[in-house]
């Protein structure tokens, strides 16, 4: 996939896209390497351009997780975004991501997305409706499950 199909950037013209471009860098992660860690400072966002990643909780023993070390919630694959929540409110991530296959990002700073943010209001605009939406979805379906979840729970 390139940068051009992923979605946080479908609707920016060709100088918002070279733009960001100038403050990105393509990284490779291998199976098994962390991109975030749940619970550590976060200063990246992260577009998958190819392969997979998995967005785990680790589990700690007092958790009382029986036989398991993480929680798989989900898994992400070329297009979609990761760490796009802490940018926005600055919190440190309360889930893990770590490249399920391999996968190939390209890297945002948080640092330089924000100035490029704060420097162009109409690309600011684009990028943080397309985070909106990324996050909406990912938000309705987890009412989804959680609405499964109970509705099984009960026996119904």
């Amino acid at each position: 996939m390139t940068d051009r199909e992923v979605p946080l950037f479908e609707e920016l013209d060709d100088q918002q896209l070279e733009r960001v471009r100038a403050i990105a860098s393509e990284k490779l992660y291998a199976k098994g390497e962390i991109l975030l860690k749940q619970g550590e400072k976060a200063d990246t966002v992260f577009l998958i351009l190819d392969g997979a990643v998995r967005v785990t909780a680790i589990m700690a023993e007092e958790d009382e997780l029986v036989g398991r070390d993480e929680e798989v919630l989900v898994k992400l694959k070329a297009g979609e975004c990761v760490g796009e929540l802490s940018f926005v409110t600055g919190a440190v991530p309360s889930l893990s991501v770590i490249a399920e296959e391999g996968a190939r990002v390209m890297a945002l700073p948080h640092d330089k997305l924000r100035e490029l943010l704060d420097s162009d209001g109409p690309l600011c605009r684009k990028i943080l409706f397309a985070m909106m939406r990324a996050l909406a979805g990912r938000l309705r379906d987890t009412d989804r499950e959680l609405v499964l979840s109970r509705y099984f729970i009960r026996g119904r």
